[in-house]
């Protein structure tokens, strides 16, 4: 293994995943390295502030929201999708999505958002070491969040619109990790290049993240359109 990775987080991840140690063992002919194939690696905590504003996080904007896209769209007539009744006290994130997909708008099951590293690159890291650890990545929208139907106008606008910790969504159970599971057919076919040059004798197993530090939470006043609630939730 390298150890002259540029994220501070890397080196010691692939070393959990492979050892489940923070560093390689000395002697690494030794079959007790070997594990069961249904084992996993200890958790990992990750520093929630850092994966926000350094981190993979950073390019996760709340435009990439299922739930927030569904909450302003259009029919073919320019209203609005989804009918919510105004009112003066604004609508929860759980009133709107539940885990069954009965909540006030139909078949929606996540609060969650999902993004493809490889998708960005504001030259802020290593590009391909990013890519390589983190792959698929999710983040879910806040349940401070108030989707707002003013009673009188109709009008729809969105505050205290915050981007956290997916696993911090009880009725949400999939965890973030790493191993050489992609999120795509085009992960996939990454993580399987990459799993035969790290781990050829897959000996790796899954690796689960904890997510310490409290979360930011930006606060939008009124967002019309999705268009402009595009922010990473650090800025």
């Amino acid at each position: 293994m390298n150890d002259k990775f540029e994220n501070r987080y890397t080196y010691e991840i692939l070393s959990r995943y492979i050892f489940d140690r923070a560093t390689p063992p000395a002697e690494l002919a030794d079959s007790k390295l070997i594990r069961d194939s249904a084992a996993q690696a200890s958790n990992k905590q990750i520093d929630a502030h850092w994966y926000i504003t350094e981190g993979p996080g950073r390019f996760g904007f709340a435009s990439l929201s299922p739930l927030i896209q569904a909450f302003f769209e259009l029919d073919e007539q320019g209203e609005y999708k989804h009918q919510l009744n105004g009112r003066a006290v604004p609508y929860g994130r759980d009133e709107l999505v539940t885990f069954t997909g009965a909540g006030l708008i139909p078949g929606l099951k996540s609060s969650k958002l999902f993004f493809q590293q490889f998708n960005y690159d504001d030259g802020g890291d290593n590009f391909g070491e990013r890519v390589f650890i983190w792959g698929s990545s999710a983040l879910s929208v806040g349940n401070s969040v108030q989707f707002h139907v003013d009673p009188t106008t109709g009008e729809r606008f969105i505050r205290n619109l915050s981007l956290q910790d997916p696993n911090a969504v009880n009725s949400e159970q999939k965890q973030e990790d790493f191993d050489f599971v992609g999120g795509s057919e085009e992960a996939q076919k990454a993580a399987n290049f990459g799993r035969s040059y790290v781990d050829p004798s897959k000996i790796g197993r899954t690796l689960k993240f904890t997510f310490t530090n409290n979360w930011l939470v930006r606060e939008t006043g009124r967002s019309h359109h999705p268009k402009r609630v595009c922010f990473p939730c650090h800025k």
